[in-house]
């Protein structure tokens, strides 16, 4: 078939190939943004012999292809792919300056084996390929805002590669020019022939050619290479009102350049001055009508267009020249072609920032022309361009300062294919990274001194976690628009599927069978994580669940590699080494794939992630914006903070620090506590995941807590289940004790109103300190939310009518509770104290505004 042959396809434009003259090369075309299908090459009927091929950018089937044979898909940044049998480009190269749907040229070729002159030239033509380019012949800015440097900004922007030929050197600033240096036009020559005799030219772009000598050479220059496209800024006067370009040399511009240009781009002073130097007689317009006018006469001198900018004479409403500024309120730009009169017309904008609006405008054209917008889109794309670069600009240096180029780009903070090591460096993961990564549960591997029972527990929960790691690798797979990523996630869930006879093996060697592991319900920490993953898959995309998936799938590996080649891993005697070692073994893929009998693969070795999971989140993450970014690292760190969780749950409720620190706090050793906190104990992380902070434990010590909150001790710390030591004190604590840690900054919104409903005196305090009197428990927590949402979780009326407390439905209601408020369960407080049989509580909900009745006493 024709695409065993092909070598390269790019969605841009071909520079010549490296090939042989007599061979026969077959040209072909893309067009499209987005689509798919199967490629095909149909001849047309024109005499130059050539092979259109149209194809949408998207899923490409190449049929046919040797499994080794590459074929690349290059956009306009894109890379090379691959080509096997029938394999799918499961991902489109980007395409810079792709907004909206629009054609982009490419070619491949191949070498005809029919071609019997061609018998010396290699068995695949090798073409030379690029972006699309712009040549900028101009004058350098040394202050940054205008010629080369703005121009090079302004392509870089459009994702154009600019070349540069420099023409003089400038010493300025914003207050004006100082000083010129005129580059010989002799070396002007060499360097335009240096960049398009080697990377080529798309267009060129003219700014300030400095003498007539230059512009001679430029002329020479843009004949003999046959340039397509020439923009031409005839930069004679700077912005700061500094004469650019010798008068001798303007009528050089005119009688030698204007003819070769594309689109000619003056203000109006410059176009008067054009006019005069070809000895017309020229009015100051006064209105749009005379603006027009001025745009054909200058037309007719020689350009194939010409875009007149208004800048200079800002309009009324009425469309009359403004006399001053508070009269301005429009300005025009008109882009006339022979034919057509088009106008541009964007706000009058009050700036001094217009720095190098001239050579901005003008390399936006020559981008937009560049990447194949017609000229009238290429025009009305970089006036909306500028616009947007003045009205986001700031204030730099005394006079007129710079636009700013770059306010529709951002970079990535990390080299492409690098976001997961970017991810892993940032201050904000990298702490719990870390701890994730070095955890006790960790260390207990590695030394092999972690309690049996405990790793026993863990691949108990491990095992049950495995369900819900294959429901979430489906729904990744419902997830994926790409057949590569549907097929990535369906063999992890095939892997999950094949391997579990090896995990059970693996378990039965611990004396777990699995009977005895799926009767063991789910831990908090397993529900939570797996709950949270599928979570985040059904209300997000596929990149923010790969994100939800990432810590387990590259945490393991990292974790193993380290203890591999830690030199302080007990490996003799050491019942976990195999479990390390498996995690590190390079035969592990090709062990698992042939089913060779390893049966002592630990559980999560079976969902150890296919590279092309990887690599498709390395390409999809590239087309976050900044914010959706920052969303999915926030994915990751909840991610992670839950396989923290999932440690912790396997060293059962307390680890050995938690335990001796509150060993210490009940035996006042402060001693103690200080030689933790001077190692880094973590006098704020929960002692489990439903337990509070050390601070919860030393609520009836006063001492104990003052010392505590003098260190550092946070009253408002949650454990997972969004319980603070407040709201612990508020369950069991003496009002002293409450009133001790509302004192050192307790929030009364942290869950402290929801769980007491039985004691008056601490509803009154906690509503004097602004407690939320109508809210639901875990309302702002969702993850608890999800775990307890069967049990009602409603108001503090709720729990207090639920429980028989009519001391304290009766204070509630006096204090404006809402009675109509349901719970997670569709319940109200009335409802509650119906199901639990608590008739006085039904009759007082049932009065009016909750007035208690005479014959109801308090119970």
């Amino acid at each position: 078939m024709l695409f065993n042959q092909v070598l390269s396809l790019v969605s841009l434009v071909a520079l010549p190939l490296v090939v042989n003259a007599s061979c026969n090369v077959h040209f072909y075309s893309a067009s499209g943004c987005s689509g798919s299908s199967t490629a095909s090459c149909v001849p047309d009927d024109t005499s130059d012999g050539r092979c259109y091929w149209t194809t949408w950018v998207g899923s490409i089937y190449f049929e046919g292809c040797d499994a080794n044979e590459n074929v690349a898909f290059v956009g306009c940044n894109g890379s090379p792919y691959t080509c096997a049998n029938a394999w799918s480009i499961d991902v489109p190269p980007t395409f810079s300056g792709c907004s909206e749907i629009g054609t982009y040229d490419g070619f491949a070729h191949t070498y005809d084996p029919n071609d019997t002159t061609c018998s010396d030239c290699p068995d695949l033509a090798i073409p030379i390929m690029s972006v699309k380019r712009v040549l900028v012949i101009a004058g350098s800015d040394s202050s940054g805002g205008a010629g080369l440097e703005a121009d090079q900004r302004v392509l870089a922007a459009h994702g154009v590669y600019a070349l540069t030929a420099t023409t003089g050197l400038t010493a300025q600033n914003t207050l004006g020019v100082q000083d010129i240096f005129i580059v010989p036009a002799q070396f002007v020559k060499k360097q335009i022939n240096a960049g398009l005799e080697d990377v080529g030219a798309d267009v060129v772009k003219l700014g300030m050619l400095s003498s007539a000598e230059t512009i001679d050479v430029i002329a020479e220059a843009l004949t003999s290479h046959q340039i397509p496209s020439v923009v031409l800024d005839p930069v004679m006067v700077s912005t700061s009102g500094s004469q650019l370009l010798p008068e001798v040399a303007v009528q050089s511009l005119r009688t030698k350049l204007l003819p070769l240009t594309s689109i000619l781009t003056p203000n109006v002073p410059e176009a008067k001055l054009l006019l005069k130097d070809a000895g017309l007689d020229v009015q100051e317009p006064k209105d749009l009508s005379d603006l027009i006018q001025l745009a054909e006469q200058v037309r007719a001198l020689g350009p194939k267009a010409v875009l007149l900018k208004g800048g200079h004479l800002p309009l009324t409403a009425a469309h009359k020249a403004a006399q001053n500024p508070e009269d301005a309120s429009t300005v025009i730009d008109i882009l006339y072609d022979g034919e057509n009169a088009t106008l541009f017309e964007t706000d009058f904008l009050v700036s001094k920032n217009t720095h190098g609006t001239g050579c901005s405008l003008a390399s936006a054209i020559a981008a937009n022309l560049a990447l194949g917008k017609d000229l009238t889109r290429a025009v009305h794309s970089a006036v909306r361009f500028v616009e947007a670069g003045i009205k986001t600009s700031v204030d730099m240096g005394k006079g007129s300062g710079p636009i700013n180029h770059f306010h529709s780009v951002y970079s990535l903070p990390f080299a492409p294919g690098r976001f997961l090591e970017y991810v892993l460096a940032r201050p904000d993961v990298r702490p719990i990274w870390k701890k994730f990564t070095e955890h006790d549960f960790v260390h207990g591997l590695g030394s092999g001194k972690l309690p049996v029972e405990r790793f026993k527990q863990y691949l108990v929960q491990d095992y049950l976690y495995l369900v819900h790691f294959a429901r979430s690798n489906s729904l990744a797979a419902y997830k994926g628009k790409s057949m590569a990523s549907i097929a990535a996630s369906a063999k992890i869930v095939l892997h999950i599927e094949r391997e579990t006879a090896l995990h059970l093996n693996y378990c039965a060697s611990f004396g777990l069978s699995k009977a005895e592991m799926e009767s063991h319900p789910e831990s908090i920490a397993c529900t939570a994580y797996s709950r949270y993953i599928l979570d985040v898959g059904h209300s997000e995309d596929w990149l923010a669940l790969q994100m939800a998936l990432a810590p387990c799938l590259i945490g393991y590996g990292a974790i193993a590699k380290r203890l591999h080649t830690e030199k302080h891993t007990l490996r003799e005697g050491n019942r976990y080494w195999q479990w390390i070692e498996n995690y590190v073994a390079e035969d592990y893929t090709e062990a698992v794939r042939l089913g060779s009998g390893k049966d002592t693969i630990p559980l999560r070795e079976a969902y150890v992630p296919d590279k092309r999971v990887l690599e498709l989140l390395e390409t999809h993450i590239r087309q976050a914006s900044p914010s959706r970014m920052e969303e999915l690292i926030k994915i990751f760190i909840r991610a992670t903070e839950l396989e923290i969780s999932f440690w912790d749950m396997g060293l059962g409720d307390h680890s050995r620090a938690h335990m001796t620190s509150l060993k210490a706090i009940k035996h006042k050793s402060k001693n103690t506590l200080n030689i933790f906190l001077q190692n880094k104990w973590d006098i704020n992380e929960p002692t489990s995941e439903l337990k509070p902070p050390a601070l919860g434990y030393a609520i009836e010590d006063e001492e104990m807590t003052i010392w505590l909150l003098d260190h550092g001790a946070d009253p408002n710390r949650q454990c997972s289940i969004d319980l603070t030591p407040l709201s612990y004190a508020v369950e069991r604590a003496s009002l002293h004790a409450i009133k001790l840690l509302l004192d050192r900054g307790g929030d009364v919104r942290k869950g402290a109103i929801d769980r007491q409903a039985d004691i008056v005196d601490v509803l009154a305090m906690l509503l004097e300190r602004g407690a939320p009197l109508n809210s639901k428990i875990y309302e702002s927590h969702y993850f608890s939310w999800r775990l307890y949402y069967f049990m009602g979780l409603g108001t503090a009326l709720h729990k207090a009518a639920e429980l028989g407390k009519i001391d304290a439905v009766h204070y509630l209601i006096s204090q404006g509770a809402d009675t109509s408020i349901k719970d997670a369960t569709a319940r109200t407080a009335l409802d509650c104290a119906t199901i639990s049989g608590h008739l006085g509580i039904v009759k007082l909900l049932q009065s009016e505004k909750g007035k208690m009745p005479l014959l109801i006493t308090i119970c």
